[in-house]
């Protein structure tokens, strides 16, 4: 048979536990609701060649793709390069538009992406700018040293980086 002493520490222990469970649904959705305001990107870059069937001329690429992860929508409205670590360096990269390339500014909502082709060997001045951009404006930074980032501006003027390791 429960005594009353018993049954007040059990009631006791109740109280105590609803407290706990108001306190952790508290917790979970403030963290929920935090995740989500934030805009989250998954971004890539790299050395593409496209193969395209009776060409005998492959073009070099470098292919940056960036894709909204997240449940806000996003709006990229640049493209850039930041290199050093400790002197640190910004470029901002142009983008031709073609049909391989998404527009610039471009907003992309959940899910969406957008991807870039750079030629890595252009026509007429800059026929291979990659090469000058490494050795004029990096000097002895090679462009794939740990620290170089790519920069993407969103539409609040922050910008978002991919670190190159």
């Amino acid at each position: 048979m429960i005594t009353q002493e018993t049954l007040q520490i059990l009631n006791t222990f109740g109280t105590w536990l609803a407290g706990i469970g108001t306190l952790s649904a508290v917790i979970v959705s403030l963290y929920l609701a935090r995740r989500e305001s934030s805009t989250k990107i998954k971004v890539s870059a790299g050395h593409r060649i496209i193969v395209t069937q009776g060409l005998k001329v492959k073009p070099d690429y470098c292919v940056i793709r960036i894709v909204n992860i997240g449940f806000r929508p996003v709006k990229i409205t640049g493209i850039g390069w930041k290199v050093g670590i400790f002197k640190k360096k910004y470029w901002v990269q142009t983008v031709l538009v073609d049909q391989l390339s998404s527009q610039l500014p471009i907003k992309l909502e959940h899910g969406d992406e957008a991807s870039y082709f750079i030629p890595f060997v252009g026509n007429g001045t800059y026929a291979n700018w990659i090469d000058d951009f490494a050795k004029d404006t990096l000097g002895k930074t090679p462009i794939t040293e740990k620290g170089s980032s790519l920069l993407l501006g969103d539409e609040k003027g922050s910008s978002l980086l991919l670190t190159i390791i």
